[in-house]
């Protein structure tokens, strides 16, 4: 007779994935067993999920479907997702984990930890990362959520699968909430509101943390949004679910590499562009998308060239627009 188990170690073995191997679970990409996570590998990064966000506000699956411990060491780990029973917040950066909870006294409080559970939760392992400007356009939280596809779309990657994305900088403003559920009364739509404690803050750094999909409303992203974001500030005091932003000027957005050695992708700042670099962008808009790739023969691109142009290494940029103008130092 052959067991269930066998059978997973046999899916294992096809798949030929290491990483699934260690976390028990198969690179299926489709629906996801009752007992484990869903898997999906992307280029440049590998992704799951488990749960589902809807099952925990409708139908008050609190408990535990995932213990962080497991995810504890895994390298370049980004996840998010609520605690177990809903008592707080969890975002991991880089593998620096962040559980944020409300104190008796109403502040927010951060615990660099993975000795947490959760109902659900997303999260992926990305390698390595692209780098590009946002435009000064994009500055809400429903922009954030237009331009991620675009991007993806012209950095070389398939926008069509869930995709993690980092957003760095100084934020003009964030709101967020933390989940502060205090005792086991049931839980529902309603209930979910009240226990979701608000807080804002100004002119403030910090990574962002997000998951993007068309097709998993209600699982790992809000049943309105394509986007779910947590962020960590740099010392890992403030941490939470982000409802609200206004991105700052000169954040910058990241995404897994699409087939693309490290060393030819960071750094992506125009200051360095004398090593070779990979810089993709597209905004809500608008139909134009470039690619520059940089390095001693780089030569190209096309669209109209604004006047707020400069010169960096020999090369032309313009900090509000996607349009480069590439020229070896001496040549036009």
């Amino acid at each position: 007779m052959v067991r269930r188990r066998d059978l997973l170690k046999a899916s294992l073995s096809v798949s030929g994935c290491g990483t699934c191997g260690a976390l028990g679970i198969g690179m299926s990409g489709g629906s996801a067993r009752a007992d484990g996570p869903t898997a999906t590998r992307g280029t440049g990064y590998e992704l799951w999920f488990i749960g589902a966000q809807r099952e925990t506000i409708m139908n008050g699956k609190l408990a535990v479907a995932l213990d962080l411990k497991t995810l504890a060491g895994r390298p370049h780990l980004y996840g998010l997702g609520p605690i177990e029973q809903l008592r707080g917040e969890v975002m991991i950066a880089d593998s620096r984990p962040a559980l944020a909870r409300v104190g008796s006294d109403g502040t927010v409080n951060v615990t660099g930890s993975f000795d947490a559970g959760v109902p659900f939760f997303v999260w992926a392992e990305v390698p390595q990362r692209i780098r590009m400007p946002i435009p000064e356009k994009v500055r809400s939280f429903e922009d954030l959520e237009s331009v991620v596809p675009r991007a993806a779309e012209a950095a070389g990657l398939d926008a069509e699968k869930p995709l993690p994305f980092l957003v760095t900088g100084r934020e003009d403003s964030i709101e967020y909430h933390i989940r502060n559920r205090i005792g086991d009364p049931p839980h529902n739509m309603k209930a979910h509101k009240k226990i979701q404690i608000v807080f804002e803050l100004a002119r403030i750094e910090a990574t962002i943390v997000g998951f993007h999909s068309t097709k998993h409303r209600g699982i790992f992203t809000p049943g309105d949004s394509n986007i779910h974001t947590h962020f960590q500030t740099p010392d890992n005091d403030k941490s939470g679910h982000i409802q609200k932003i206004e991105i700052g000027s000169g954040a910058t957005l990241s995404l897994p590499a699409a087939g693309t050695a490290a060393s030819s992708i960071e750094p992506t700042r125009a200051e360095d562009v004398s090593a070779p670099t990979l810089h993709a962008w597209s905004w809500p808009g608008s139909n134009m998308a470039c690619v520059l790739k940089g390095g001693s023969n780089a030569a190209n691109m096309h669209a109209p060239a604004p006047s707020n142009h400069r010169l960096v290494h020999g090369r032309r940029f313009w900090s509000r627009s996607c349009s480069v103008r590439a020229r070896r130092r001496g040549r036009a």
